[in-house]
């Protein structure tokens, strides 16, 4: 790897218009000897200094010497023997990828080196997951840029894919035809935020999603559940699928003709592509790493996770924790490239309206969801609350009465649309 080094530095040295996609791709930390080390790096501040932006060999010496920097002694300067390298510049490419492997390879070795064989793997690999990926990035930098040809190609495919269908969207279909039209269905790579106050319906109306996205789609849901089981998840979605009471449910007050309904759900339900991991503090790292693991295993289409607020983030404050959370879905979505909902909670500030109606100030945490987010929508049920209803003079039932306010979309308008709340059967309607 030594004479591969002084092989790149003496190409530098010998054909100065190479150094720019050189340095583009290498840091200094990629050389193995500390003399190359010292050399690249000198290399990199010559360039920027020189006025004629060009690095050769008396620049390089009259800098090492001026700077101080340590050199082996010797006459002619270590510095000389570089030129005397074989310097081919057809190779370059050739021993830039073989630095970074074995740049990338020392670094994986260094971090093997640092784990604690007591802990549990998923903690392991929770904890490495963030290096990992950096060293991952670091060593595939040359991928990074597609041609305008290429992802024209992608364009024209999605274009035509959606004027030869029968629907009107690119994405998902939601089972709401008025979420589909704001919001182009669920997109791959875009994260949807729905928020609300506490107990109006988040969780109900990303459950009826999940379900309709399965279905219609033929495809997976990965539900990271934070706040409820699993299986209070799905006792949840199947007294909605069959049209009874949760609390009547779970007490196990069902007639003989609710009995018969179940049972006959149960293999559809069963049956259903919803998976649902209900692990307590949830982080970025670790629900990346349960989401790589369960796409070898499944054709997942839709990622959700309720809710943000009881994800853990990194940072001392809760802004900071809710930024980190949030920039962090939203890499996952475009890594995937797949749709990705997270709910989130909104602030006391809406109970202090007269109409409690929210608005995006309310998203509790941080201004970073509003940021990250490519759609954020919210739940507004007027018949929540008591003194609302007391005052309401509508001709519809003020407790059936509800709204999805779009309140941002990166590629289309705003609005709101009505949307029915059954309360018999406690979930949405179109």
């Amino acid at each position: 790897m030594i004479e591969i080094e002084k092989s790149l530095l003496g190409c530098i040295l010998s054909w100065d218009n190479k150094f720019d996609e050189v340095f583009a791709e290498l840091d200094p930390g990629d050389f193995t000897d500390g003399r190359h080390r010292t050399i690249y790096s000198a290399m990199g501040a010559i360039r920027a200094e020189s006025e004629a932006g060009q690095v050769d060999l008396p620049l390089l010496t009259n800098y090492l010497r001026d700077n101080d920097l340590e050199m082996p002694a010797g006459d002619p300067p270590y510095v000389y023997s570089l030129i005397d390298s074989p310097t081919v510049p057809a190779m370059l490419p050739d021993y830039v990828a073989k630095l970074k492997e074995a740049s990338a390879l020392q670094q994986v070795k260094t971090l093997m080196k640092r784990v604690d064989a007591d802990r549990p793997a998923m903690d392991i690999l929770a904890s490495l997951e963030g290096e990992i990926k950096e060293i991952r990035a670091s060593t595939m930098r040359t991928d990074g840029f597609v041609s305008s040809s290429e992802t024209m190609k992608e364009v024209n495919k999605e274009l035509f894919e959606v004027r030869e269908s029968s629907r009107r969207y690119a994405g998902l279909d939601t089972g709401f035809n008025d979420i589909n039209s704001k919001i182009n269905g669920l997109c791959g790579s875009e994260l949807t935020v729905i928020a609300a106050r506490p107990s109006i319906g988040k969780t109900t109306l990303c459950l009826q999603i999940a379900r309709n996205v399965a279905i219609a789609e033929k495809t997976g849901i990965g539900f990271f559940a934070l706040e409820m089981s699993r299986k209070q998840l799905m006792q949840r979605l199947t007294c909605m699928e069959i049209g009874v009471s949760v609390a009547d449910f779970r007490a196990g007050k069902l007639e003989a003709w609710e009995l018969e309904m179940y049972e006959d759900a149960l293999p559809y339900m069963s049956d259903l592509p919803l998976f649902i991991d209900d692990t307590s503090g949830m982080t970025i790292p670790l629900a990346k790493a349960r989401m790589q693991n369960l796409m070898k295993k499944e054709n997942i289409g839709l990622w959700i996770f309720d809710y943000l607020q009881l994800m853990e983030g990194e940072g001392s404050s809760e802004n900071e924790q809710v930024n980190s959370i949030s920039k962090g879905l939203k890499a996952m979505a475009k890594d995937c490239d797949e749709p990705v909902i997270v709910m989130s909670q909104l602030n006391r500030s809406v109970e202090t309206r007269f109409d409690k109606r929210p608005q995006l100030a309310d998203l509790r945490g941080s201004g970073g969801i509003e940021q990250d987010a490519d759609n954020v929508m919210m739940i507004y049920r007027p018949g929540f609350y008591p003194e609302i209803q007391k005052k309401w003079k509508g001709d519809e039932k003020i407790e059936e009465k509800s709204e999805i306010l779009c309140l941002k979309t990166r590629f289309g308008p705003t609005g709101e649309f009505p949307i029915k709340w059954d309360t018999d059967r406690a979930m949405f309607r179109p």
